[in-house]
């Protein structure tokens, strides 16, 4: 056998057996079937299909055979939105139960959430946050509205997320679904938010976790208007150096973090950034301090 063919069959069954361990020996079958069926159907490989899964109460929507499925294999066979340490998660958890106990709402603001995959994980782990959603490509935005239609707590959004507002255009070098960047355009058809006006939206909010993953755009993000990392006692995103060399898209977030005490986790292709604030919360139900 071809070293090459060798490689692809091991990298396949290395899937189909993460998939039945995180989705069970049922569940999983049922989804590596679908899977199957829509890659090698050319007539069926951008059509929505409707999956269970392990993690998610209701169903969820995806194209299996497009680069969806890859997104499906991180959040929730690679589990990467998983909190890497004990000692933070437990943190972050108490802190979320003190807002809620003090009739606060804990805000997650998923920035690059794709199909919505990402937004029904942290939707499924924190449920009486508000989990905001921005995509701006219309047809991954049409799968994160229809995902979040049936979950009370997520809040799709149509745009993309920078430090300002501005009109941008799409951009796409590849035929992958999750590789779209923008770029900003006087004129240009969409116009991006900011991290303040989307908190802005929701009454009570507190600011808990953000997420990143935005193909570059970080660079815009954190270039000015950064009140809210401080604020924010969880920011997790993607490096994207390899991707855009020598641009300094990760410098541009660690440039913007250095400025508070953090500790920084991988977990997949994420980087963690746990501010020190978490550490003012007990263990019981007094809070010593928060922003």
């Amino acid at each position: 056998m071809p070293a090459s063919l060798l490689h692809a069959v091991k990298r396949q069954l290395s899937v189909a057996l993460r998939t039945l361990r995180t989705q069970g020996l049922a569940r999983g079958f049922m989804v590596l079937a679908q899977r199957y069926w829509y890659r090698l159907n050319q007539f069926a490989r951008t059509k929505i299909a409707k999956i269970s899964v392990e993690q998610v109460n209701g169903p969820v929507f995806l194209r299996l055979g497009l680069t969806d499925w890859f997104v499906f294999l991180q959040v929730f066979v690679d589990c990467e939105y998983r909190l890497p340490s004990a000692i933070h998660a437990s943190a972050l958890s108490r802190l979320y139960k003190y807002l809620i106990e003090s009739h606060k709402t804990p805000v997650i603001i998923d920035c690059g959430a794709n199909v919505g995959l990402s937004a029904l994980w942290f939707a499924n782990e924190f449920p009486a946050a508000r989990v905001i959603a921005i995509e701006p490509e219309p047809s991954n935005y049409a799968l994160l509205k229809l995902n979040a239609s049936t979950r009370d707590n997520i809040t799709p959004i149509c745009g993309a997320i920078s430090d300002r507002k501005v009109n941008f255009e799409l951009k796409n070098e590849s035929t992958s679904h999750w590789a779209w960047k923008i770029a900003e355009l006087s004129g240009g058809e969409f116009e991006t938010s900011t991290i303040e006006e989307l908190l802005s939206s929701v009454p009570d909010a507190v600011l808990m976790v953000v997420k990143i993953d935005i193909e570059g755009g970080e660079i815009n993000l954190f270039r000015s208007n950064l009140k809210w990392v401080n604020d924010t006692p969880l920011i997790i995103f993607e490096p994207h150096d390899a991707m855009l060399p020598w641009q300094g898209s990760s410098h541009a977030i660690y440039s913007a973090l250095v400025h508070t005490p953090r500790d920084y986790l991988g977990g997949g292709e994420n980087v963690f950034a746990f501010s020190h604030s978490l550490r003012n919360i007990s263990s019981g139900s007094r809070i010593v301090a928060w922003h």
